[in-house]
């Protein structure tokens, strides 16, 4: 429900999941926006399997065409000692054939401001969210974003011809440089010596989903994490256990049948085809780094086998 003191404009509808009179228009959108296409069943994981109930989808109509959307869902989130009602955004976009590049970036400023009021009223206590650099800079300069952590990407090389073919143009240089690359990165990953790592009757396998498991990690361990979204079963079977596809893997280690660690990991090809694996998100019990590392290597073993190009992560 909106706040009896905050009034929509006139151009702006405010759906709940149910509603499906623009949903089909919405899913043209997003395919239009992001060049892959948003199935239905796209809309019912992330808007109707939310970890908690309420969010929203806020429309901008031209007439009764949709030139803008803007989806939101409450989440709970740490912020030093204490979880707030917070809420992330997704699914951002605006029709560029409609406003034109320039005109397009002005109408997404609208919507977001709008979209922070429709999240005030419903309850949160502040939006959250990691935008790209380019957002970044506008959303501090025109939305009054502050940043709460700075964020690190780091990568571990798996083949270097995709990166060393566009500094050097000697194709038996490349090739060869990278073939020894690659028997190294395979003779030090996959060497028998790494698997006499002190394990304590450890285990890392793939799985599905999460249970009940989940939210014990999440209380053992969150009380030195000082900025994240609550990590409990049910986040994380929404956020990456989607109906459609497979789109992580993820990897959990158990000791005794207790759950002391997770890695989640997701393999895409960027614009330049290059395959990488990227480390969405990592929870080790206690932070011990030997269950951290071992997550790890469980994970950059596995980018190996699907012949990835770089492992990256942020921290």
């Amino acid at each position: 429900m909106l706040n009896q003191d905050f009034h929509l404009p006139a151009n702006f509808r405010l759906l709940h999941y149910q509603d499906s009179k623009y949903q089909q228009q919405i899913l043209s959108l997003m395919e239009a926006s992001f060049g892959k296409p948003f199935p239905k069943e796209h809309w019912d994981w992330k808007y109707r399997a939310r970890p908690i109930e309420g969010g929203s989808s806020l429309v901008m109509l031209d007439g009764d065409r949709v030139v803008g959307h803007w989806g939101f869902s409450p989440v709970r989130y740490k912020l030093g000692p204490k979880d707030y009602i917070a809420s992330i955004s997704f699914d951002m976009a605006v029709d560029r054939k409609a406003f034109g590049r320039r005109s397009a970036a002005l109408k997404l400023l609208e919507m977001a401001k709008t979209a922070y009021h429709v999240i005030e009223s419903q309850g949160a206590v502040f939006g959250a969210g990691f935008p790209n650099t380019n957002s970044l800079f506008l959303g501090i300069k025109r939305l009054g974003w502050i940043p709460l952590v700075h964020i690190l990407n780091l990568s571990c090389y798996l083949r270097l011809k995709p990166f060393l073919q566009k500094r050097i143009s000697n194709r038996f240089i490349v090739g060869a440089a990278d073939l020894l690359w690659r028997a190294m990165v395979k003779l030090g990953l996959f060497s028998r010596f790494l698997d006499l790592w002190p394990s304590w009757g450890r285990k890392v396998r793939k799985t599905e989903s999460f249970d009940e498991r989940a939210d014990a990690l999440w209380q053992s361990t969150s009380q030195k994490i000082g900025n994240a979204v609550v990590r409990d079963a049910k986040y994380l079977n929404w956020r990456y256990f989607s109906p459609l596809k497979p789109v992580y893997d993820v990897f959990i280690a158990e000791r005794k049948r207790q759950l002391v660690g997770y890695i989640v990991l997701r393999i895409r090809q960027d614009q330049e085809g290059v395959k990488e694996a990227v480390i969405a998100d990592i929870l080790a019990k206690n932070h011990s780094p030997l269950i951290a590392s071992q997550l790890i290597l469980t994970a950059i073993r596995f980018a190996v086998k699907n012949h990835c190009d770089v492992v990256r992560a942020w921290c």
